[in-house]
């Protein structure tokens, strides 16, 4: 992808160095290709890029950072942006330390000494088996095992303030008593500047929970001591521009069944900040933790809005817990939603809460929060709140999945995966009406999302949905709720990152690679929206932009292309007027390693006076090396002139899989005039040639295994390693952990993992990814079942079909078995179930063994104009029966109860337009069963 804005090039003179490249080819040497010495590696092949992978601890290494390449950043002042390097250690490493010089510019300026921080991810557990590469420690030095991976955090921060221009700093890296090398670092700072983050109007909305921190700490809740623990957490959200004060005034809001037990959702409780008591007739409410909180957060910086939860519990479990100042014993009371007690309760409180906030000057700004609670729950509420206090009715806060809340809440925040079903003009009339809407993300989707299993960058990209959809913020259900040992066990119920975002340290929060890259993406959506503010939505440069990023997209080369290629293009369109106007062009596609590449830079000079004596300086940076091949006259460029260059691109032999190409146009005396970028997507060396398969794709029995692959070929002349990523796996466990897969030159393997259901039964969905120097080179989704068999599994008693026969784990081909394709149902691709041609019955003989059936259905993607009606029979009773579907119907979710069901029958019928194109897809079907 090439992105043209305003992007200006002039070049008279372009200097480089290229590096003696070492003999062999290909992409991703192993270790012993590189022997024992340690190897600095780029994740990614670009410093640019390196951010958005993470490095796994135990494959080989990536593409080797020689000596005089350049490491360089593009960051604006007032921004930040976040890179990283990683050592292999063939003989294990001791005392591995990168550390960074001041930052200082060819005319005097400098950085200060502390604009780049260097810290060192650490491997924890991962729940999909293995390590994963998270938390940061802010250390001296750390040890590398042998034949492991070690990556090197970068945080670029430039004060606001910094003149434009190229900052140069040296890295040294140095392990075992001894130099491994040293490059240069360049800080391109750009003539544009980033608001301070408490001045962005992006709405952070992140959910502390203070009680976690006094776990962790051991201090006692609401002590001194544990205030004065919480602040570094308070001011670290402020810092990210935190604008909500988010409050339980109610005893543990969010309870739930976890393991037959009902408790908190996470390991930590979250006690209410307000103290109720009972005296027998009325109640008592002490507000003293809530105001120090309050008072706390807004010391910290933490501002505008206080959201109070929650009127509405989970699971419909109403309650209110109390002290009871007759016996002073501590009360839990079930209440039914909306009856006289509950109207008691919350009216007392409301009326006790509007007062205290009104005396205190924080009415205005405090909304009831409301979680995720269906639409006819909060009707009831509304009801108590008309009756008890009104004052309230305007003053909601929700997280939602449906349009049915937003016309009576003033802020809400509503699902990813329900996002497109928000029509533009509502976000519109809502920003009119001064009523901030953001969304959120949980566990799923992976991409976009900050949970472990997440690429980095999609993290990043969540500011990018908000300058998408036109959105006021972000929000995510918890900052912190860490299990007891984070850094040992590091999941409590949830997926693993989802309960949290930083981990817990000695001073105060230790950051992620994912809090890092979020971070990232909040200046991303500012720069995005200072670019809207001034050309407009409709700028056909800001629509391609945001058209180009997806944030549903695998972490590789295209994406991480699109979003630093739309980045470059919104910054150079945001900067001052130059007197340059420059075109970079290059050969459209891939290269492969060892490629030479020509570009033409064109270049008019656009301003009143001529620039004099223009020069190019392109360093050698990772994976490649430049020199021109025809240049014009040296000398000054005159008032609208036009000139010509021709640069040859030679990517190395061992380059990564992106290349990102950056570099400045200065005059005679060196000063920059203009920077610019373009990138070469290199060819992977392997690819996945199938798509993964479970086989067997069941565990009837709860305890046997279940096996995928994925197919891998090595299309080089060397050997490569990948890694089988699981992930979405719920109660799967991985019988082995996975380990890098060893792939010969022109070789296809099988990269496999086992999973395991540990005696729980249910239908899960895992998402596999195959990575090569931490990029995707392959994906998809995999149906596997616990406790029962797929329906493709069994002997059906019988079948009819309308156009061939019915198929397994395949779409209808409508002639001989096996011609199906993959099912496909609205995108959503499926590798079990059945597919079938109106009109189709299968007849299955249960002999009253099993308990339940699942399914979804829809018509397959493959046809255009099927419409069909899905029935279910049991013994001969419809106990289910579909609206018509078609080609534009969302997959429905079937799950029926079929205990002591002896014969079962899946029928599908047309939709009333006759049987033309009627493929339908019974897809993932499958039977909880007995086993035997």
């Amino acid at each position: 992808m090439r992105l043209g804005l305003r992007t200006v090039i002039a070049i008279a003179t372009i200097v480089t160095t290229v590096a003696a490249l070492p003999p062999g080819g290909g992409s991703a040497p192993t270790a012993a290709a590189v022997g024992a010495d340690p190897v600095v590696w780029v994740p990614t092949g670009s410093f640019a890029s390196s951010s958005f992978v993470r490095v796994e601890q135990d494959a080989g290494p990536g593409a080797t950072v020689r000596e005089g390449e350049v490491l360089r950043l593009d960051v604006p002042a007032g921004g930040r942006s976040s890179a990283q390097l990683a050592v292999h250690a063939s003989g294990g490493l001791d005392e591995l330390n990168v550390s960074v010089g001041r930052p200082r510019s060819r005319h005097g300026g400098a950085l200060p000494a502390e604009a780049v921080q260097v810290r060192y991810p650490r491997y924890i557990p991962f729940d999909s088996g293995g390590v994963v590469a998270d938390p940061l420690l802010d250390v001296a030095s750390v040890d590398v095992a042998e034949n492991a991976n070690q990556p090197v955090w970068f945080t670029v921060d430039v004060p606001a303030g910094a003149a434009p221009g190229v900052y140069s700093a040296t890295v040294d890296v140095t392990g075992g008593g001894r130099s491994l090398g040293g490059w240069t670092l360049q800080v391109v700072v750009a003539d544009v500047a980033v608001e301070p983050m408490a001045d962005r109007p992006f709405t952070l909305d992140l959910w502390a929970h203070p009680d976690a921190v006094a776990d962790q700490t051991g201090t006692p809740l609401w002590s001194e001591e544990h205030w004065a623990a919480m602040r570094p957490y308070l001011r670290d959200l402020a810092e990210h521009g935190q604008r909500v004060v988010n409050v339980a005034v109610t005893e543990d809001p969010w309870m739930v069944d976890h393991q037959g037990e009902w408790r908190p959702q996470t390991w930590s409780h979250f006690a209410s900040m307000v103290e109720w008591s009972w005296d027998g007739e009325r109640f008592g409410f002490d507000f003293g933790v809530f105001d120090r909180y309050v008072e706390e957060s807004r010391a910290a910086g933490i501002g505008e809005r206080i959201h109070a939860f929650a009127m509405l519990q989970f699971d419909h479990r109403e309650r209110f817990v109390y002290t009871d100042t007759s016996t002073g014993e501590r009360v839990v009371e079930e209440v039914d939603l909306g009856d006289a007690r509950y109207r008691e309760g919350w009216g007392q409180f409301l009326r006790a809460f509007t007062a205290h906030l009104t005396e205190k000057g924080w009415f205005d700004d405090a909304s009831l929060g409301f979680d995720e609670r269906p639409a006819d729950e909060l009707e009831i509420v509304f009801d108590v709140l008309t009756g008890e206090a009104p004052e309230w009715l305007d003053k909601i806060a929700v997280a939602a999945n449906s349009l049915d809340v937003q016309d009576f809440a003033d802020y809400v925040s509503y699902n990813y995966s329900f996002l497109d079903s928000v029509p533009d003009e509502d976000i519109a009339q809502r920003r009119a009406e001064g009523k901030p809407t953001l969304f959120y993300t949980y566990f799923n989707p992976l991409r976009p999302n900050t949970v472990t299993a997440s690429p980095p960058i999609s993290a990043r990209v969540l500011g990018w949905v908000v300058a998408q959809k036109n959105l006021d913020g972000y929000l995510r259900w918890t900052y912190n709720s860490w299990p007891e040992d984070v850094f040992a066990d590091p999941s409590f119920r949830y997926g693993q990152g989802d309960e949290y975002i930083v981990y817990p340290g000695e001073d105060g929060p230790v950051s992620s690679i994912r809090w890092e890259t979020f971070t990232d993406g909040l200046d991303d959506a500012e720069l995005l929206r200072r670019y809207a503010e001034r050309y407009g939505r409709d700028d056909p440069l800001f629509t391609q932009v945001l058209g180009a990023v997806d944030p549903r997209a695998q972490s590789s080369a295209p994406a991480w292309s699109a979003m630093l290629l739309g980045r470059h293009a919104v910054l150079r369109g945001l900067r001052a007027d130059g007197d340059l106007d420059v075109t970079v062009s290059r050969p459209d596609g891939e290269v492969a390693a060892g490629d030479v590449v020509e570009m033409t830079v064109t270049a008019t000079a656009t301003g009143e006076r001529p620039v004099p004596a223009p020069r190019l300086d392109l360093p050698d940076q990772p994976g490649w090396s430049a020199r021109v091949v025809s240049a014009p006259r040296p000398g000054a460029l005159l008032p609208g002139e036009q000139v010509t260059w021709t640069v040859r691109v030679t990517v190395d032999d061992d380059a990564g899989g992106y290349l990102y190409l950056g570099g400045a146009v200065t005059d005679a005396g060196g000063r920059d005039r203009a920077d610019f970028a373009t990138d070469l997507t290199v060819r992977p060396p392997v690819e996945t040639t199938g798509p993964p398969v479970a086989a067997p794709a069941s565990s009837p029995d709860a305890t046997s295994p279940v096996t995928i692959t994925v197919p891998v070929t090595n299309v080089s002349d060397r050997e490569q390693t990948v890694e089988l990523v699981v992930g979405n796996l719920g109660f799967w466990q991985l019988d082995v952990p996975t380990s890098p897969v060893a792939v010969p030159p022109g070789a296809t393997v099988n990269a496999s993992v086992r999973l395991l259901p540990g005696g729980r039964t249910g239908w899960s969905t895992v998402d596999v990814e195959v990575r090569h120097g931490g990029a995707a080179v392959g994906s998809g989704r995999v149906d596997i079942v616990s406790g029962g068999r797929h329906v493709s599994e069994w002997e059906w008693a019988s079948q009819t079909n309308g156009w061939g026969p019915a198929e397994r784990d395949t779409s209808n081909g409508e002639d001989q078995p096996g011609d199906g394709a993959r099912m496909s149902i609205n995108g959503r691709q499926y590798g079990v179930g059945v597919g079938v041609h109106a009109p189709s019955r299968i007849t299955l003989d249960l002999a009253g063994r099993c308990s339940r059936f699942q399914t979804d259905i829809g018509v397959d993607d493959e046809v255009a104009g099927g419409s069909v009606r899905f029935h279910v029979e049991a013994d001969g009773q419809e106990i289910f029966a579909s609206p018509v579907m078609t080609q534009t119907s969302a997959a429905r979710w079937v799950d029926l109860d079929v205990t002591g069901v002896q014969t079962l029958a899946l029928v599908v019928d047309d939709g009333g337009n006759g049987v033309g194109q009627d493929h339908a897809d019974w897809a993932g079907a499958w039977l909880r069963c007995e086993s035997g």
